[in-house]
């Protein structure tokens, strides 16, 4: 029995079977043709050396392993979404793996947590149980490549210790996720989607954006709805008592249009779901595992007052995972627990708490610092380098609502 694949660039939904595939033989006479799906996916070519003629889907009963160019008779292998015309992963179409959406508010530190979040896994995933890691680089483009993107990210934040400005709203290449492979044998192969979207990209919910489908439907919401499990980011500093504490010593804009309050975009897309998708889409989101991941919760716990509200956390107690000693959920479940309650009973952020638990069923509470310390006035890391405090626990979570086998504690 098949299962439909997920394209991780429009989000549309396809049989296998289906799959088309892109001529890239230079002698073929159709292999400067324009791709319409792709102009209409990015307003442009995103690379001029992303060429070749699509090869349509043909009606199969299995899923090819290769397509026959209708021009030049060429064999093909290289497989494609068949409405966007992206290049898929081979295992993605052929092993039905599941897709972890990571996305944030904005000035969330999305950037920052990214580049974190993979360096980390690259050295302790052997820590979690035998997980494999493998950059999914985009055929025949060095610009959507994801390891020459991660290694610009990567070589910003660590080696010139500066901070990833946040992503801009038109930038073409919030369209390209950067796409990893998580690996583990027996099961099957989890795909970590990251857009490093704009926060405003979010925030206008009801507006009309190109969907392969034709569909007048939000791209970026849609990307949420195909997720088997979601890690939303919110920026703590906007948390407003929170914000009150810290605004003097650390010179933080007003909560206001340009520094929006952490769950007003989350508060749209609540009421986008429960208005706009249909009762067994908006049952399955609602089941769908969702990390509300906290950042820079180094400031919080280095304040005594704010820390007060968090008991058994601080930034001497990172993941006990990374002992090498195995996962403990249980502790994960406290911290989460902890935060849950520093949001209801000492910060008064209720509305927040009952939107959550009103429509999601099975979401946890995270906090976490992606560098470790406050950024100076030029932007650069504290201390000149990432310190990363629990980056990895909203994804080791996620990984255990998917059933990975973790070494246990």
């Amino acid at each position: 029995m098949f299962d439909k694949v997920i394209c991780p660039y429009c989000f549309t939904k396809f049989w296998p079977q289906s799959i088309a595939f892109r001529c890239q033989r230079r002698t073929c006479s159709n292999f400067n043709e324009p791709d319409t799906a792709l102009l209409r996916f990015y307003g442009k070519v995103p690379d001029d050396n992303i060429k070749g003629h699509i090869i349509a889907p043909r009606l199969r009963i299995t899923t090819p392993q290769s397509g026959k160019c209708d021009v030049c008779s060429g064999e093909s292998h290289t497989m494609v979404c068949p409405q966007c015309h992206n290049s898929l992963p081979r295992q993605l179409v052929e092993g039905g793996g599941r897709i972890i959406a990571i996305v944030g508010a904005r000035n969330s530190g999305k950037s920052n947590f990214i580049t974190v979040l993979i360096d980390q896994l690259q050295r302790q995933a052997h820590l979690l149980g035998d997980i494999g890691v493998l950059a999914i680089d985009y055929p025949n483009s060095d610009k959507l490549s994801t390891t020459r993107r991660y290694n610009a990210y990567r070589t910003q934040l660590y080696d010139k210790g500066e901070c990833i400005e946040a992503t801009a709203t038109l930038d073409e290449l919030t369209r390209v996720p950067l796409i990893y492979k998580l690996s583990q044998k027996g099961r099957k192969p989890t795909f970590l989607v990251l857009y490093d979207t704009a926060g405003e990209n979010f925030a206008n919910i009801i507006g009309k954006s190109y969907v392969a489908d034709g569909t007048a439907e939000n791209a970026d919401v849609k990307f949420l709805q195909a997720a088997d499990a979601i890690i939303y980011l919110l920026d703590t500093f906007t948390i407003e008592a929170v914000h009150d504490k810290l605004a003097g010593k650390m010179q933080l804009a007003p909560i206001g249009p340009a520094n929006p309050r952490y769950d007003d975009i989350l508060g749209k897309l609540i009421q986008y779901f429960d208005e706009e998708l249909p009762k067994p889409d908006r049952n399955r989101l609602k089941r769908t595992p969702i990390a509300f991941a906290f950042s820079k919760f180094d400031a919080v716990l280095d304040d005594p007052d704010l820390s007060r509200a968090l008991p058994n956390m601080n930034k001497e107690s990172d993941s006990e995972y990374l002992d090498g000693n195995g996962v403990d959920i249980s502790t994960l479940d406290a911290q989460s627990d902890i935060i849950d309650a520093a949001l209801s009973q000492i910060w008064h952020e209720n509305n927040f708490l009952q939107n959550v638990k009103q429509f999601f069923e099975n979401y946890h509470f995270f906090g976490f610092s992606a560098l470790g310390g406050v950024p100076d006035r030029n932007n650069r890391v504290a201390g000149g380098r990432p310190r990363p405090y629990r980056v990895l626990d909203p994804l080791v979570w996620v990984l255990s609502r998917l059933n990975y086998r973790f070494k246990l504690k």
